[in-house]
């Protein structure tokens, strides 16, 4: 594969570029030396992007600088929104600085209605219509014609892994991408990655093993290895000669991210000094309480008798007693002056996620509630999780998967509350870890037997008046007037 000639003396010259005032703290020493390690000659690098790290700022960088070099790259994602994240931050570079890029070299290919509203001006639909010289070229070329012409003008095209298809039999060997950018590849496929890499010189794989895998619905098929992501083989394979790793964050808490580096990242992953501090009750609306003070805060519910509950058709998990302490909390950091929009509630069950939702719109509450897969990417100031499972049995299904957990953990950047019953999901070793994290380091809710903190006889919890009962005698607000 062939790729960038580039020579020691401009490596250090585009370092010192992003070692400018102008570049900002945000961009790191580490995430320069990634860039610079995408632009030399070698057929394959590997950029590991634990959450918080500015992955997409990286794979931007990397993007305008092979342009800067009248480079071609191909971007693609399993995701539209990832996509669409990427391409978000394109636009914004065109915009701010001269990378000598033209919007009008900027194609995202896919369904319009799968594109965000605002990019679909990137679409190559719009790029056709919008071209002059097209339009009036338009009775002597045919249409595959003209979709062929725009793909081998643009500088920047992007797509989701399943569209880029389409690019195949419009691309030869003089016309190839030098660049094939995979973002979010330790989400896809490995047998969707090899749908784009034919139509590039050099791969940039981009993504985080320890976050979600791909999603794979036969269980055969993910035992003979499709759940193998391509990012984790190749590091496999040739070992971290080929991986950069991303190792400061600009989201969390110092305190929040310390159980993920510990856990997944062999304690590498550090907090910028601009977040590691970082509190609640440091947003100008909020108000000290007992509720927004702590940064990691852990209510132990085992011997309250907050049983899971298990629905027959869809088999799915719910606690009510989980989900009402979780509302409770809702309504106390809402009333200290949190926005509604600031907070979100992860549960790894469907059936809970429902049940908190609807607690929550009894109680004019606008907060997103949503499962694991549903906040990946994302991130809220507050974040409640509530792990449902309680049973005798010792059960925790698939609760205590790490990759999972890690998601919902790092989604939080100031404040993260864990409701659970320890007797319960600290049967498994990884949510034993992140436990012992939050008793080590946050503030303990605890219940033991029928003594609730204050030492009170703790009610048989079995309908909501108790169960918001015992919400207020663990700290929390009442969640009804």
């Amino acid at each position: 594969m062939a790729g960038i000639d580039i020579t020691p003396d401009e490596l250090e010259r585009i370092l010192q570029l992003l070692s400018s005032p102008s570049a900002g703290d945000f961009f790191g020493s580490v995430k320069r030396q990634a860039v610079a390690l995408a632009l030399r000659d070698r057929p394959l690098t590997v950029i590991h992007g634990p959450p918080g790290t500015g992955k997409t700022t990286t794979v931007v960088e990397v993007i305008m600088q092979h342009v800067k070099r009248a480079q071609r790259v191909l971007v693609c994602a399993p995701s539209n929104k990832a996509v669409d994240n990427v391409l978000e931050g394109v636009w914004k570079q065109i915009v701010k600085a001269d990378f000598g890029l033209s919007m009008n070299r900027v194609i995202r290919l896919g369904q319009l209605e799968r594109m965000q509203a605002n990019l679909r001006g990137f679409s190559l639909k719009a790029r056709m219509n919008n071209s002059e010289e097209l339009r009036m070229q338009s009775e002597t070329m045919t249409r595959k014609t003209k979709m062929v012409r725009m793909l081998n003008e643009a500088k920047v095209v992007l797509s989701t892994l399943t569209s880029v298809r389409k690019v195949e039999p419009m691309v030869d060997d003089v016309s190839r991408f030098d660049l094939l950018v995979i973002d979010e590849c330790s989400n896809a496929t490995e047998a969707a990655c090899w749908l784009a890499i034919p139509l590039a010189k050099k791969v940039m794989l981009v993504g985080d093993p320890c976050q979600l895998p791909p999603t794979i619905l036969s269980q055969e098929a993910a035992s003979r290895g499709l759940a193998v992501s391509l990012m984790e083989r190749q590091i496999k394979l040739h070992g971290e000669g080929i991986v950069h790793m991303l190792d400061t964050q600009y989201r969390m808490h110092a305190m929040i991210q310390e159980w993920s580096s510990q856990n997944l990242y062999g304690g590498r992953l550090k907090a910028a000094p601009t977040v590691a501090g970082r509190l609640l009750t440091h947003l100008p609306s909020v108000r000290s309480t007992n509720q927004t003070q702590p940064t990691l805060m852990l209510v132990d519910t085992a011997g309250c008798r907050l049983l899971e509950s298990q629905d027959a058709k869809t088999k799915s998990y719910c606690n009510k007693g989980e989900a009402n302490l979780v509302v409770c909390h809702v309504s106390s950091l809402v009333k200290a002056g949190l926005p509604t929009d600031s907070i979100g509630i992860i549960t790894p069950y469907k059936q809970q996620v429902g049940l908190i939702a609807g607690r929550l719109r009894k109680a004019n509450l606008n907060v997103e509630v949503n499962s694991v897969d549903g906040f990946q990417g994302r991130e809220k100031e507050a974040i409640l999780l509530s792990l449902v499972r309680s049973n005798p049995r010792r059960q925790v299904g698939f609760v205590g998967d790490r990759r999972r957990l890690n998601v919902a953990v790092t989604r939080a950047r100031r404040h993260l509350y864990v409701v659970c019953d320890t007797s319960t999901v600290c049967q498994d070793r990884t949510i034993r870890s992140l436990v012992s994290h939050l008793r080590r380091n946050g503030e303990l809710r605890e219940t033991s037997g029928k003594l609730c903190p204050h030492g009170k006889a703790c009610q048989v919890v079995e309908d909501d008046d108790d169960v918001d009962d015992l919400g207020v005698r663990l700290g929390a607000t009442n969640l009804l007037p």
